[in-house]
């Protein structure tokens, strides 16, 4: 036994006792991947983010010989709901000074069980007060390095986002705490104290303009988040904004066709940030920017890190993330009216001060012009080994997008449309018992129905979004991009909005369009809506025409360009003070290049033509004042725990909003069986106040020979890969999207 190991070796040395029992506890972690084996997922392949919550209990009876016999039996038990035993835990941990252990086993929050929601939430909002009070000041972090290397790859609270809840109060404890227990993370740059001392600009440009950051590593990829925010980035006003976009990507490794445009027409103002965060954090203060936008919060490290220091004296973050910071240094959140509740109830939802556009708040290019050559040529469903005959509905969406209440949704229009497939996506892993809740949920013959496929280039993946008749909008968290894609095809989206705005996008596009047809108020009304699409022709292609005429409501949208151009126009000559909530802890020329030979370069560089009036005002009354602009000072003891009062507030528990009443749809032969399934079938609370279980998902391709066992993830892993009919050739792919770039 460990710990009695160490007392024959070292019984009356404490010191020397408890070097060794350290030593041991880290090689041990450091074959976590041999002894840590889960028949859950693959241990080897698959990220520590999804796979932890399955090697949780094998960690802790591991802890339970590091302490005397006479307390192994109490360590062994697993009693995590009682705090008592999670201080014990604490303890232990810290006497083996891991402070990587004490984040996972505190802070990671589950992607698959989930049985009980609110409970795992109160428990993480303990958790946060017990490190708030308890962690040793001897093991604080150096500097945000050391931070950093701790959980370098994963943001452990990146699951709550997809909770269906107001994580507000979650995020701004942990903020403290980081705040807390690493110092340097409290930053403020010089220029910065200067500008506020004396109530003046940071700008230093001879030209006057207002020099403004983009910041994120995925603007140097063709993701989701540089498609959000490339139109504005081009195509704010020039003449009035100095505009620089920032990511720790080597230019070389900027290969997509659209980052690789962007940075040829803005080549002299990308930064390549330094990879040692207090040099890039230094290296982003010499720049002496006026504003900061972080396009997303939360998702990448190294940006979420540096997000704590106060480096320009406005910072901005909006909906790369589409969550709140909770961050005491990022003063607005800029989202729009159409994704957004009612205001004031919505501001609840956020630590910054929330700036509602009445345009989208992006430019967004048509999908098919941004990632499509001209002259593309779709493919048919024969193709990919889809029937002509057979509905197909898609949700190509990432796994944890897939809740528990979500495949009761695709249960039902499974069991409602018999002649229907779903499209899905393996391209997140998957656990097994996900896979046995959904084959006991659907039962072996429609799980089958499921079409699996991998990992899909953009080519494939919008042929197939082409080929389907019906698009799902997962729930609660919703798609964005996803949607924009749909009605750029002219494809019908079903959604059921939330009061969150990562469950608004679709509905807020459709609010755009003027139309409500595919909006559903109820799991059975979403399934009567996606049946009655998916199998109803004429009304289907009703819907088609709808979108076809109003959709340029939605792409390269000119008001969204003026929006953003007077937010940032009016924040930087408001000369608004910003001061942080927190204050006593926080001491501390765009020139295009050689024209690129892409039809991409062809899109961004059509210039839309805004009057300097539609921006430049002299009432700037419209902008919301900043949280951190009042001159007193909240929760400020920097000196005081986090008492009970705040850690252990309750959430916003509000209904969620009502929205608007959908058609009536009509009464055939499929919706009168989806209300059969549903009142059997589907048993979901509507108005979100009970626990919601993990997100998941997981399909298999198309309804073959095999059958399934549904104890062995290798075993259905193998039967995706036999029943999928297309042959993805990533080889071949790859070669294809070299000749675009070459033809083009």
């Amino acid at each position: 036994m460990t710990y009695q190991n160490a007392m024959k070796l070292y019984p009356n040395d404490s010191i020397e006792r408890k070097k060794y029992l350290k030593m041991l506890f880290r090689k041990a972690m450091s074959m976590v991947y041999v002894w840590g084996r889960t028949d859950e997922l693959n241990i080897q392949k698959e990220s520590m983010t999804y796979v932890f919550e399955h090697i949780k209990p094998k960690i802790i009876k591991l802890l339970s010989f590091y302490v005397p016999p006479e307390e192994k039996e109490y360590v062994a038990k697993e009693n995590w709901n009682d705090i008592k035993y999670r201080k014990k835990i604490f303890d232990i941990l810290i006497d083996l000074e891991d402070k990587s252990m004490l984040f996972w086993m505190f802070f990671h929050f589950n992607y698959f069980y989930l049985e009980n929601v609110d409970q795992q939430r109160k428990i993480l909002m303990e958790n946060i007060e017990i490190f708030y009070k308890y962690y040793p000041k001897s093991m604080y972090f150096t500097d945000i390095k050391e931070l950093y290397g701790l959980c370098s790859h994963c943001n452990v609270l990146f699951s709550i986002s997809y909770q269906n809840r107001n994580n507000k109060i979650i995020l701004e404890n942990y903020c403290k705490l980081l705040r807390k227990i690493c110092p340097d993370l409290n930053y403020t740059s010089t220029f910065i104290d200067k500008s506020i001392n004396n109530n003046v600009s940071n700008n230093t440009n001879s030209n006057n303009k207002i020099k403004v950051a983009f910041f994120s590593e995925y603007l140097t990829s063709d993701s989701s988040v540089l498609r959000d925010r490339i139109g504005i980035i081009t195509q704010l006003p020039k003449d009035k904004f100095d505009i620089y976009y920032l990511a720790f990507t080597n230019t070389e490794n900027i290969k997509g066709q659209i980052s690789k445009t962007l940075y040829n027409m803005f080549k002299t103002n990308y930064i390549r940030l330094p990879d040692d965060l207090i040099d890039a954090r230094k290296y982003i203060e010499l720049q002496k920017f006026d504003i900061i936008i972080y396009c997303e919060i939360g998702m990448m490290m190294r940006p979420l890190y540096l997000s704590y220091a106060r480096l320009a004296p406005i910072q901005i973050t909006t909906w790369g993330h589409s969550e709140t910071s909770g961050i005491s240094t990022i003063d607005y959140f800029v989202s729009s009216k159409y994704f957004e509740i009612e205001e004031s109830r919505a501001q609840t939802h956020y630590s910054e001060k929330l700036y509602s556009m009445n345009s989208l708040s992006t430019y967004y290019y048509p999908p098919t012009k941004m990632l499509l050559p001209s002259n593309h040529v779709f493919k048919k469903r024969s193709d990919y080994g889809l029937s002509d005959k057979m509905t197909v509905y898609g949700c190509i969406q990432s796994s944890f997008k897939i809740s528990e209440e979500f495949e009761k949704i695709l249960d039902g229009i499974l069991r409602a449309d018999t002649n229907s497939v779903i499209l899905m996506s393996m391209n997140k892993p998957f656990c097994k018992s996900q896979i046995t809740r959904m084959l006991k949920l659907m039962g072996e013959k429609n799980f089958k129905r499921l079409v699996f496929f991998p990992a899909l280039n953009i080519t494939n993946y919008m042929n197939l979004i082409k080929l389907t008749d019906v698009i799902l909008d997962p729930y609660p968290f919703g798609g964005c991009n996803t949607s924009f894609e749909a009605f750029d095809l002219n494809i019908p989206v079903v959604t059921m909005p939330t009061k969150y705005l990562n469950g608004r996008f679709t509905f807020g596009m459709y609010k755009k369009m003027g139309f409500i047809d595919m909006i559903a108020d109820s799991p059975q009304n979403y399934i009567k809506i996606a049946v009655k699409a998916g199998t109803e022709k004429k009304w289907r292609e009703s819907v088609k025409e709808k979108i076809n005429r109003t959709k340029v409501l939605i792409f390269q949208d000119k008001d969204a360009i003026s929006d953003w151009a007077k937010m940032l126009y009016d924040l930087y000559h408001k000369n608004i003070e910003i001061k942080e909530k927190e204050r006593e802890i926080i001491q501390g020329n765009t020139e295009q290049t050689a024209k690129s030979e892409n039809f991409v370069y062809e899109l961004l560089n059509q210039k839309i033509i805004i009057k300097e009036e539609e921006y430049i005002t002299s009432n700037s009354s419209s902008i919301p004042q900043s949280t951190f602009s009042t001159p007193e000072v909240t929760n400020n003891s920097s000196n005081s725990e986090i008492d009970n009062k705040n850690t252990v507030n309750k959430e916003n528990t509000e209904n969620t909003e009502n929205t608007e009443n959908t058609e009536n749809t009509e009464n055939t032969e499929n919706t009168e069986n989806t209300e059969n399934i549903v009142n059997n079938q589907i048993i979901i609370n509507e108005t979100n106040s009970t626990s919601l279980e993990e997100l998941s998902s997981i399909i298999i391709e198309n309804n073959q020979k095999k059958s399934v066992n549904s104890t062995s993830l290798e075993e259905l892993s193998s039967i995706i890969s036999q029943n999928n009919q297309m042959e993805f050739n990533n080889q071949t792919f790859n070669s294809e999207i070299e000749n675009l770039l070459n033809n083009n």
